[in-house]
């Protein structure tokens, strides 16, 4: 018995996929090697193959198993693969190209249609995911997970009464889709006539079998909601309560992220360990770096409306490219984490800089001069960057600590910074970063241009010529305007940049004042308040 399965390739495969839902990589791989010596024609082989040379990172070689099951049969799933391969490798035109392939494979499949639409929301292209998004629910107008991309789909593009409609329409289909809820909390602010509190404490009261996730999802919706309401004691129990919980399901350690920060500033310690002679010469990167929720968005979206410039949102490409140079100095080696930042001295920078422009303008297209990226996380780059890019420019958002910190510790990132569910662990790790940004500003003095959150609220325009003339543009109050802009946002500020300027986030940490008192102290001791 144990014999025909190990010759059968459709129950080998299986086997595979198997293994690779279950993480076991390693063994999935040596089956794979096996079950490409048996069966090499086999389309099913290729493509679990590629599937699972992707969890290695080796993205190229699960690209050419992507194409050989292509060869073999020209299935849309095995399109969406290719894709994904593109994707990581950070070739967003032909992400494009073969999407529209896979779509014309299997227009009538709507998990092919939702792959394809997460693919071109990746690729920032919003408004033709939501397209093909659309085209799904035409097929299945009940589909949850299909009305759920619609949904978020709009809101990116500023949609928020229509994606609220859709919204209720799928927690109606699906009341117990907590996701759903939180998602409508964050749509727009809640009012004391117009909320879901009673709804959302009902559920949590309820003490069903949940799964933590849905649990952490009903404590910050609370925590959301009755923020807005100015029921601030519920509001913060609430918050408490989810955080910890998803704390408590995250292996982390903060310890190694300043250590990460600690040797940043260790190895890149001197101008000339932040500069060279041979780089890429491009002018049009417009870097926001800083940490998340101090209005990186809102600058974004002030510099996109100049008719010079166009936001591309918040790409992973220069850590990308970096990591992919290291890569290729190891000649394909492994490098310990820990070894990494001291191996980045030694990688080819042009290189980086220009695979990153490219990249970048695969996004922005090839008619404005600069573009913005407004990945806050870059600021651990900034002395890299300076390297692969000296004529690029780098503005650090800054915001008031305590105000940066709360707005930090109630949003649920998923994924992104883990350090924001423990109050101890983000003043830490708010602590290192501000050490890195001093210096950054010590070691490259004048490169890097601090913009602060409240003098932008307070004098919006004087703020905005300071920012469009350290990036050497000249004028135009269209600018301004930001919050009547069309373009996509795919942040969590989605929402919050579709509105003017407003002053209510001001100091809004102390509404909290009372349990925050532990984060206020470790940042006062460490002299930053």
């Amino acid at each position: 018995m144990q014999e025909a399965v190990e010759n059968d390739p459709k129950k080998l495969s299986q086997v595979g996929w198997q293994l690779l839902k279950e993480g076991e990589i390693n063994k999935a791989l040596q089956l794979c090697e096996k079950l490409l010596n048996i069966a090499p024609n086999f389309d099913a082989a290729q493509y679990l193959t590629s599937k699972v040379v992707l969890k290695t990172g080796k993205a190229e070689l699960a690209l050419k198993h992507a194409d050989l099951a292509i060869a073999i049969s020209a299935k849309a799933e095995f399109f969406i693969q290719k894709a994904q391969c593109q994707w990581v490798m950070g070739q967003r035109d032909q992400v494009r190209k073969t999407v529209a392939c896979a779509v014309s494979k299997a227009p009538t499949n709507s998990l092919i249609l939702v792959a394809a639409g997460s693919l071109l929301t990746k690729c920032e292209d919003i408004q033709a995911a939501l397209e093909v998004f659309l085209k799904a629910r035409d097929l299945e107008p009940d589909n949850v997970s299909v009305l759920f991309n619609v949904a978020t789909t709009l809101r990116y593009l500023g949609n928020v009464d229509e994606a609220e409609v859709i919204i209720n329409h799928v927690i109606k289909l699906n009341p117990e889709d907590d996701n759903a809820l939180l998602f409508r909390s964050d749509l727009r602010g809640q009012t004391a006539v117009d909320n879901h509190i009673d709804e959302i404490e009902k559920r949590i009261n309820n003490g069903c079998n949940r799964s933590w996730n849905s649990e952490v999802n009903l404590y910050y919706a609370l925590a959301k909601e009755t923020e807005n309401v100015g029921d601030y004691k519920k509001s913060f129990s609430a918050l408490s309560t989810g955080s910890a919980l998803r704390r408590k399901h995250l292996q982390y350690d903060i310890t190694r992220d300043v250590s990460l920060l600690d040797d940043i500033r260790y190895h890149y310690h001197s101008y000339e360990q932040c500069s060279q002679a041979m780089s890429c010469d491009s002018s049009a990167p417009i870097f926001i770096v800083g940490m998340p929720r101090t209005g990186t968005t809102m600058i974004e979206r002030i510099l996109g409306c100049h008719s010079e410039v166009v936001a591309v949102g918040e790409l992973d490409d220069f850590s990308r490219e970096m990591i992919n140079g290291i890569r290729t100095f190891a000649k394909g080696k492994p490098i310990r984490k820990e070894l990494m930042v001291e191996a980045s001295l030694n990688i080819d920078f042009k290189t980086v800089g220009e695979h990153y422009v490219n990249g970048a303008n695969q996004v922005a297209g090839s008619s404005n001069r600069y573009f913005v990226d407004k990945l806050p996380f870059n600021f651990l780059y900034c002395g890299l960057i300076n390297r692969a890019l000296p004529n690029a420019k780098i503005i650090h958002m800054t915001r008031d600590p305590m105000d940066t910190c709360y707005a930090v510790y109630k949003t649920l990132f998923g994924q992104a910074y883990p350090f924001s569910y423990d109050l101890d662990e983000l003043a830490t790790y708010y602590i290192a970063y501000r050490k890195l940004m001093d210096h950054w500003h010590k070691v490259m003095p004048g490169k890097i241009l601090n913009v602060c959150y409240e003098d932008v609220i307070d004098s919006p325009e004087l703020e905005a010529k300071k920012m469009l003339e350290y990036c050497q543009l000249p004028w135009q109050p269209e600018c301004l305007d930001f919050h009547r802009s069309t373009a996509a946002s795919t942040t969590a500020s989605a929402a919050q940049v579709r509105r003017p300027i407003y002053k209510t986030s001001v100091q809004k940490w102390r509404h909290f004042e009372e349990p925050l008192q532990p984060l206020q102290k470790r940042l006062q001791e460490a002299g930053l308040i």
